[in-house]
């Protein structure tokens, strides 16, 4: 009996020793997780506090988001073909110097308005595909939460239409009226009254051109379905964009009308009869039967 009670001692000293160091063990597996989650908090400020949230979009919104992609894109290359001048213009053939100077910055307008709709492209694609950023980047373009999804809407397409239609009316001026075409009013050497083609209808069509392109332009850039609105830049309809839209028009038509104007008077006094016959077969200025 008295082996086996020494025997019994033993087994349960080791027990109870390995009871200890298990303890000891968790205790120190403990101590490293606290320690661990303290060197996390240290960390913490590294670490973008706000990360955006993307909402799924299901395979037809997807579509749908890369259809206005191409699309806008598709406008950005219309815009830059439509209000890049195909010739310039020489200071000793221009009239109509004495022009106000702010109608006489047009072209100038023109070339402004290039880089900001492919930046507002670009912003667009960055805003639709936030994969082709950094993580951060989409909150820092687009600081609605959560992210929005740009999709296309009736007033988009009605604005690539607009803008798509507005660039070949002004691509195929420069292509009829040829080296005659700048954008600075001008009389060229020779210079011919072309009386063809889109001419055969209204008497200054590059600007039904200009107007198409800017209202298409606000239509996809100023209304629901965009960046500038879905992102929290604009408000659709607000009296600011209202009153941004009324006068970009306004500025345009009385652009239009002044230089509509002044065409007509050079080209009476150069081709004398000839466009008066032409002024009376083509008495519209803009759009056939109404302006």
């Amino acid at each position: 009996m008295t082996g086996t009670h020494a025997l019994l001692s033993r087994q349960l000293s080791f027990a109870s020793e390995k009871a200890e160091d298990m303890n000891f063990r968790t205790l120190s597996f403990l101590a490293l997780l606290q320690r661990s989650d303290h060197l996390l908090d240290s960390y913490k400020p590294l670490v973008p506090r706000s990360i955006p949230h993307f909402i799924p979009l299901t395979t037809s919104e997807t579509n749908m988001t890369a259809t206005r992609a191409i699309l806008i894109l598709v406008q950005a290359i219309a815009n830059q073909l439509a209000t890049t001048s195909p010739n310039k213009s020489h200071s000793h053939t221009k009239y109509y110097t004495n022009q106000n100077w702010l109608l006489q910055m047009a072209p100038l307008f023109f070339v402004l308005q290039q880089p900001a709709v492919w930046i507002l492209t670009l912003l667009e694609i960055l805003t639709a595909f936030p994969g082709l950023t950094t993580p951060t980047t989409p909150a820092t373009i687009c600081p609605a939460k959560p992210m929005p999804s740009l999709l296309p809407t009736p007033f988009f397409y009605a604005g690539i239409a607009l803008s798509v239609i507005g660039a070949l009316i002004r691509v195929t001026c420069y292509r009829t009226l040829g080296s005659q075409f700048t954008f600075d009013l001008s009389i060229a050497e020779n210079h011919k009254l072309i009386q063809s083609d889109l001419y055969g209808w209204v008497r200054h069509p590059s600007y039904t051109g200009s107007m198409c392109l800017i209202s298409g332009l606000t239509l996809v850039h100023l209304t629901n379905g965009g960046w500038l609105v879905q992102c929290g830049w604009v408000q659709p309809w607000s009296i600011g964009v209202l009153a941004w839209w009324a006068i970009w028009w306004s500025y345009y038509i009385a652009v239009a009308i002044t230089r509509g104007h002044a065409e007509d008077d050079q080209l009476r006094k150069v081709f004398k009869k000839e466009w008066e016959e032409y002024a009376s077969r083509v008495p519209w200025w803009f759009v056939p039967g109404l302006v």
